[in-house]
Formats: structure tokens, C-alpha cells, sequence
């Protein structure tokens, strides 16, 4: 067992991309709580680097504080928490990620105490004594210092809030009394442990939440081997329901995950596991949870934008209950059922309740769905079962149908049924619905796409006369596509000028950078707008000085991770085969989202590269190997990606004359300029640089210049791009002459070999002065 030094890679590199933008409204705006002070709800601690926020919480809550009950909703019962009935509004002290605006806690200080109401508080008495407090009710302990000596509170940038002994000089930089890290709750983040301490006795665990809206202690439990060996387990109420296998080289063997790795700390105080991300992958919200349902999911790299901040997106790495629906998880342990359960299971549907049944509702341990579901498949007379109380908590058996009435009407209530028949069969039939569903959105999600770029040659064809529409006619793919477009009428451009009255100035609705928008009828009486596009179709090109550098380089830094992400770190590697400026759409927020996966292709991870007969993509992008042979890789996409670099530094476009006596590409015209130590006349004039900007635009420049180099060989991999853009320090190498450099005979305009499955739609090619 290797003995490695425990590691903190949360917070370098990881915020600079995103949350400059974000304002926080919040009451009280520090990361310290001093002795004797108060924090209540309402307020919040922020780390120093706004990284992570402590405060009060409803698990699932769509109102604000203000709007919550204030009436009592919590009862104690022999010092434990316990849920009334009646409501789940239960508040809670929890730690979340600043930008998350779910805000998902990852960690929660009186999981199973919530307080009602919001007049709870957090405080260190001045005793030294960490406390949650509310009017009318006994204090709930988080630690006692027992008066020994001065305390403060302090929220980390890692997310630990540390407890620590005031110095004389007022600091606290002193002995470390209390840290959260030492009570994980559902979800690991970097810097938390997995493992045991010899020392103090602490076992370091994480225990899921009994559902989505109780975050009491679940029943499923991860932590490291109690007997020793070097792997995680996954026990579901004490028994083992999963192993991770051995740690080795930084992974499990039953884990695979590609974003984050383990180390192990061993020593004679302590045992311990803590994870990272792989080579400083750019994860925004870094973690692993154990869900109630023993699901284990960890964070996606990218986040889901909102109006509100970021949301966390996650995926599921372990999820042993569904092990027979779509694919089988290493090291799931079997439990064996009764002999009565061999042809039997139970199926969530809706019905009406004719009488009571068997009731549990234990103080020790708040029984969840999941319980109830054991309990009932244990006891061969239970035919169907249900929670007790609106927050999914308690459990009520029965063992005679008669008792109930199955009915799928909404206001029912809802309960799980017995049914009988092949377990196995009944499996496969449900693996074969859901990749049925799967494969009907597969294919309305095709019809879809070839539906919008019908749509986008027809206007881009049709342009300002009607002859264009023979253009369109002629088109052989065109045709196929309409013949294949069940149900999905095509217009011809004779009808939108009847629709229109010969696009009448009386029917204009408004104007747009890329043309005019007009009403108009169709025959059966249908209204429907008509963008006619513009064949000098612009915008108002000094709206670019909005795209700052700053900007400019989170666009970039961005798309490089995406590209990162679907090449190596995705479960399967993809190639886009089409990324261009026109397939980057930005937010209102300017982060960027890779899109239009219409021509992208699968491989298997050990594969390097591919030949098609029939090339797609859009000219001035496609590498030269894709171009004339019909290779592609994922270094075509580094190729396609060098392009779109090079078009955002200089806000011109690829394709075009860029030099007055030759025709000469933004490729050739860099790589002209570069060799002359001219580069930077090729900046965008628009920006205004600082001297650190401006080493940056020419570090990018310089990568856009590896990435379109003649030889894939040549050109670097998306994980060296992503690390070089962000090399403040190390020399990149010298670039080798690009490929559809023009001057030495090579060509300067690129054609598809199969002009049918190229990208036509020319209009989609952004130009930087218009966005």
C-alpha cells in the first residue's frame, strides 16, 4: 500500500472560469463565526474564495425563506429527530457549493434534528460550545469545548467548517477542537476521507438520506473495508450490497470512473481513502454521493445553466438494484429471497386503500421506502406495501389484495403491488421497453435533426428568387429526404410568396441580423412567420466588443473541455466530426455548449482512428487526412478545434481572402505572420488588452497553430490543449507549418469529397462580427 501525502485540488483553477458574473444576495457576507455570535436563519457563511456556503435549509424547497411555516413541525422524541406527519418543512444547517443553485448540500450539521420554522440559529456560546439553537426548544449539540478556551468558526474554500483555538494575537491559527470533514454525511468532496482513525476511533462513512426530502440517516452506508483490505463497501442496513475490489494505481477495480481517481493514506494512526480529479480535470462541482436508493453517483463536468447560477448535473457510477435492467454493475452482492419471492415482485402503481394495514414506524431508525420494500419481500404473506406519512417515511403492510384497489388515477394513493410471473422475464421485457423508448427518441431525435437542416437548406437554397427553388429540387438529397419525411411537409418558395403577398412590406414583422421576418397564411388558413434570409445577411458588426478577451478565452477554455470530455473522459468516445463556430452556442451567461451532434461517431475507447467513403462536415474546418482520405480521429476534432481558436483571437473567419496580392486563409495568414513575429497585428483590434491578456491571446494562437498542423501526429491531444492555454509558465513548441497553408501549391479552398453529406448549411458558420 503506497503512502501518499493527502491532497487539497479543489480550489486551484477551478472557480477563475465561471463566477466572476455571479452576485450573491446574502445577509451577512464572511466566513467566520466568532465566539459568542449568532448566525441565523437567513444568513450565510461564504468561504474567502466564495467556494462554499454554510447556512439554513428545506431539503427540495421552492420557497423562500420568508414563505416557509413558521409553526412548529418537529416533536422530540428520546433526544432523536422525528418527522410530524403532518408537514416536511424541516430546516436544516447545511454546506453547499456557492454557484449551485439548487443547492444540493454536501454536507448537513443536524441531519437527524431538523428545528421548525426559521428562527433557528447557529452559535458559539460563551462556553466555546458549538450549538444549534431555537426559541421554545432544548439547543442541539454539535460539539462541547467545555469552556476550555476561546473558539472560532471558520468556513474553508475546501468546504470543512473548522473549529479552532483563538492565538493570543486574536487569530485563529491555533489547536483545531471540531471540523465537519470529521462527520461526512451523504456525499464525499475533495479532502474528505473514507477510512478509519486508530487515534481518536473515528470512522469516517457516508450514510444516505432516507429519500430526497429527510436527510436522516438511510440505509445505505459506504465506507472503507472493516476488515482491512484496501476497497470500499456499500452495506445496506449492515449487510454488503457492494465492493469496490481492490485499490490499485489510483482505481478501484469495480469503479470506473474516469474524472476522478482514489489515493490511500495509510499509517500506524490513521487508514484512510480520498479522491481527486484525473490530471486537474475541470469539474465544477466536485463529489460522490451515495443515494437513498443505493445509487452511487458523482458530478458531471459540465453544469446545466440557469437564470439563477449553475446547476449540478450528475450520473450514476453503481446502481445494484437495477443491475438486471440495462446493464450489469461489478461487485453487486445477491441477496438471497425467500423461496416464496423466487416468482415474485413488487411493481409502483397508484390505488385506493380499503383498510389499514400493518404499521411500522421506528424511532431508532426513520424507515424509508427502501426498509418497507425489504420488509415486505421477507415476509411471504406481504402482497403490497406503502409509506406512511407525506414525506415518504414509515411503512404500512398488507397481506390480502381484497384490501386494496389498484387504479392509476393520480389521487390515489401510491402503493407497490405484488405481481407474479418470470422475475427474469419480467426484467428483460422492461430492458426491452426502455431500449425501444430509447431507440424511438433515437429516431425522432434523427428525424428531428434532418428535418432542421432541411429546413436550413431550404432557406439557405431558396435565397431571394424563385429559382432558386429549382436549385432545391435538384438536389438529390433533398428529395431522398422528403420522400423519408413522414408526414413532415416541405414548402416550396411559390408558396411562401402566396403566403405572403409576394412578401409585402404590410406583413413584415421585424428584421434580424440574418434577414427579415415575415407573417403569412397557408391555404388552410394556418398562420405562420417566414424569415427571409438577407444574401448580405449581417449583423451590427461593433456588437463584438461585447465579446472581451476575458470572454473570449472562457469560450475557448470551455469548448477545449467539452472536446476533452467527450474524447477521453465519456464512457464512450466520441468524435463530433463537425465543430465549427456555428455549432458553439453561448448563454446569456457567454458559456459555451457544444452542439449539433448530428454527424458525431462513437468509437470504443481503445480505438484510434476511423475511414468513411463518405465524408461529412463543413469546408474550411475539416482536417486535411478527413478531406482527401476519408481518416478521421479524435485529432480531426483537434484540427476543426484550432480553427475555431484562431477565428475567436482574430474575429475573422476561416474561409476568405486574407491577403491582397494571393489568396491566403486565416490558417495561412497566421502561420505568415507568426514566422515574421508579426503575430499579434492578428489580434482583434476591438479588444483592449492588458499585458497578461495579451500573452494569453498569443499562448492560444500559438496552440491554434499546433492544432492545425499538417500531420496528426503533429497535432497535440485535448488534454495537452487544455493544459497549454492554461501554461503561464512552461515554452510551447514551435509549431510546424499548417495544413491548406496557400503559396506553396497546396490548395486553398476545401470541397467535400461527397458534397450530399457535408454540412451546407453555410448561413450556420458564425462570424465573429456577428455574435
Amino acid at each position: 500500500m503506497t503512502l501518499r501525502k493527502q491532497e487539497y485540488p479543489l480550489v486551484n483553477a477551478l472557480w477563475h472560469f465561471f463566477f466572476c458574473c455571479f452576485v450573491i444576495s446574502a445577509r451577512s457576507q464572511t466566513d467566520t463565526l466568532g465566539h459568542g455570535q449568532q448566525l441565523k436563519d437567513g444568513e450565510h457563511l461564504i468561504s474567502a474564495g466564495r467556494v462554499f456556503t454554510l447556512g439554513f435549509f428545506t431539503p427540495g424547497e421552492k420557497e423562500t425563506v420568508d414563505n416557509l411555516n413558521s409553526e412548529g413541525s418537529f416533536t422530540q422524541v428520546d433526544g432523536a429527530g422525528y418527522f410530524n406527519p403532518v408537514t416536511i418543512r424541516n430546516r436544516f444547517i447545511g454546506i453547499w457549493y456557492t454557484y449551485d443553485s439548487s443547492k444540493k448540500p454536501v454536507w448537513v450539521a443536524n441531519r437527524g434534528k431538523p428545528i421548525s420554522g426559521t428562527s433557528g440559529k447557529l452559535e458559539i456560546d460563551k462556553n466555546g460550545d458549538l450549538k444549534i439553537s431555537q426559541h421554545g426548544s432544548s439547543p442541539i449539540m454539535l460539539n462541547s469545548n467545555q469552556g476550555s478556551a476561546r473558539i472560532l468558526g471558520i468556513l474553508t474554500d475546501s468546504g470543512n467548517f473548522v473549529l479552532r483555538e483563538v492565538n493570543s494575537d486574536g487569530l485563529a491559527g491555533g489547536k483545531v477542537m471540531w471540523q465537519s470533514f470529521d462527520y461526512p454525511t451523504d456525499i464525499l468532496i475533495p479532502g474528505m476521507r473514507l477510512g478509519f482513525s486508530f487515534r481518536t476511533g473515528k470512522n469516517w462513512s457516508l450514510t444516505s438520506w432516507v429519500n430526497d426530502e429527510v436527510p436522516v440517516q438511510g440505509a445505505f452506508t459506504l465506507g472503507a473495508d472493516l476488515n482491512g483490505t484496501a476497497q470500499l463497501i456499500l452495506w445496506r442496513r449492515g449487510e454488503i450490497h457492494w465492493r469496490s475490489g481492490i485499490w490499485h494505481a489510483r482505481r478501484f477495480a469495480n469503479l470506473q470512473d474516469y474524472l476522478y481517481q482514489f489515493e490511500c493514506v495509510s499509517n500506524k494512526d490513521e487508514r484512510y481513502f480520498i479522491f481527486s480529479a484525473v490530471n486537474n480535470w475541470y469539474v465544477t462541482f466536485p463529489m460522490y454521493q451515495v443515494n437513498w436508493d443505493g445509487e452511487i453517483s458523482t458530478s458531471d463536468p459540465s453544469s446545466e445553466s440557469s437564470r439563477k447560477g449553475l446547476r449540478m448535473n450528475t450520473h450514476t457510477l453503481i446502481n445494484c438494484r437495477n443491475k438486471y435492467s440495462g446493464g450489469t454493475y461489478i461487485g453487486c452482492v445477491e441477496h438471497k429471497l425467500p423461496e416464496c419471492r423466487r416468482r415474485k415482485w413488487f411493481e409502483r402503481s397508484r390505488g385506493y386503500v380499503k383498510s389499514e394495514g400493518f404499521k411500522l414506524d421506528e424511532r431508532k431508525n426513520i424507515l424509508g421506502v427502501n426498509d418497507c420494500e425489504a420488509k415486505c419481500l421477507n415476509n411471504c404473506s406481504c402482497v403490497a406495501y406503502a409509506f406512511i406519512y407525506p414525506n415518504g417515511t414509515g411503512c404500512e403492510l398488507w397481506s390480502n389484495m381484497t384490501q386494496l384497489l389498484e387504479d392509476g388515477s393520480i389521487g390515489y394513493r401510491e402503493l407497490y403491488f405484488q405481481r407474479e410471473g418470470s422475475l427474469e422475464g419480467y426484467f428483460i421485457l422492461r430492458s426491452l421497453k426502455a431500449n425501444l423508448q430509447k431507440l424511438d427518441r433515437h429516431v425522432q431525435q434523427s428525424l428531428e435533426a434532418g428535418t432542421r437542416q432541411m429546413d436550413q437548406m431550404s432557406l439557405t437554397d431558396l435565397g431571394s428568387s424563385s429559382g432558386y427553388s429549382v436549385k432545391l429540387l435538384r438536389n438529390k438529397k433533398v428529395r431522398t429526404m422528403a420522400k423519408k419525411s413522414h408526414g413532415i411537409k416541405v414548402f416550396t418558395f411559390e408558396s411562401m410568396v402566396k403566403a405572403t403577398d409576394n412578401f409585402s412590406f404590410s406583413n413584415r414583422l421585424g428584421q434580424g441580423g440574418f434577414g427579415i421576418v415575415y407573417k403569412g397564411m397557408l391555404e388552410d388558413g394556418h398562420e405562420i412567420a417566414i424569415k427571409r434570409l438577407s444574401r448580405t445577411s449581417k449583423q451590427d458588426s461593433s456588437r463584438k466588443a461585447l465579446l472581451t478577451w476575458k470572454k473570449r478565452f472562457n469560450i475557448i477554455d470551455g469548448v477545449a473541455q467539452g472536446l476533452l470530455y467527450l474524447h477521453k473522459y465519456s464512457r464512450l468516445k466520441i468524435i463530433h466530426r463537425d465543430l465549427k463556430s456555428g455549432n458553439i452556442l453561448l448563454d446569456e451567461e457567454m458559456n459555451p455548449k457544444i452542439s449539433d451532434f448530428g454527424m458525431a461517431r462513437i468509437f470504443e475507447q481503445n480505438k484510434s482512428q476511423a475511414k468513411t467513403g463518405r465524408v461529412v462536415g463543413t469546408p474550411g474546418y475539416m482536417s486535411p487526412e478527413y478531406r482527401i482520405d476519408g481518416y478521421f480521429s479524435v485529432k480531426s476534432d483537434v484540427f476543426s478545434f484550432g480553427i475555431l481558436l484562431l477565428e475567436i483571437i482574430t474575429g475573422k473567419k476561416n474561409h476568405g481572402s486574407h491577403c491582397s496580392d494571393r489568396p491566403l486563409n486565416l490558417v495561412g495568414y497566421t502561420w505568415e505572420l507568426w514566422i515574421g513575429n508579426r503575430g499579434s497585428e492578428l489580434i482583434d483590434q476591438t479588444l483592449n488588452l492588458s499585458s497578461f491578456d495579451h500573452a494569453e491571446a498569443m499562448r492560444c494562437m500559438n496552440v491554434g497553430l499546433l492544432c492545425t498542423q499538417e500531420h496528426p501526429a503533429d497535432r497535440p491531444t485535448m488534454s495537452t490543449v487544455v493544459a497549454m492555454i492554461h501554461s503561464e509558465s512552461s515554452q510551447l513548441p514551435r509549431p510546424k507549418k499548417p495544413a491548406f497553408f496557400v503559396g506553396d501549391g497546396l490548395p486553398h479552398t476545401e470541397h467535400p469529397r461527397d458534397l450530399e453529406n457535408a454540412s451546407l448549411n453555410d448561413a450556420s458558420i458564425s462570424k465573429m462580427e456577428a455574435r
